[in-house]
């Protein structure tokens, strides 16, 4: 079966998250078409991208380019990478249709507003602990 080629599609990840680069890690091992490109929030290539609207939110939220569509970001992100990956496609739809898309985006933003605590607690377990680049200093939650 022939495979459609699809324009490439940059995700913007906050890569002193452990939760966030876990889920990027994840979702480019499934990436077999290489249609992903994952790209560090806090690099200079990411800020030029989403240009001056969107840039001071990298860190936030996950976010994602391509050139027909443009930024998208939150749940509206996660849904145009699902679309991206082999077998996800409908996962990806389904976050996106408009009677789910606003829960999607209600539990996404519940769930990112956790994610410093997820990553400590990771790491705790591990014995260790992730800068927080957003507080120069500063660690991630640990024990």
């Amino acid at each position: 079966m022939a495979t459609v080629r699809r324009e490439p599609l940059l995700v913007f990840y906050d890569g002193a998250c452990g939760v966030c680069t876990g889920s990027i890690a994840w979702a480019l091992r499934r990436d077999r078409y290489q249609r992903l490109l994952a790209v560090a929030a806090g690099s200079p290539l990411a800020r030029d991208v989403v240009g001056p609207e969107h840039a001071p939110h990298l860190l936030d939220e996950l976010h994602v380019w391509s050139e027909s569509s443009g930024v998208r970001k939150g749940s509206d992100a996660v849904a145009a990478l699902l679309i991206q990956l082999p077998g996800l496609g409908w996962a990806g739809r389904v976050l996106a249709f408009p009677l789910v898309r606003p829960f999607a985006r209600i539990a996404y933003r519940w769930i990112a507003r956790r994610r410093r605590f997820a990553a400590g607690a990771h790491e705790a377990r591990n014995g260790r602990r992730v800068p927080d680049i957003r507080r120069p200093g500063r660690e991630s939650p640990g024990p």
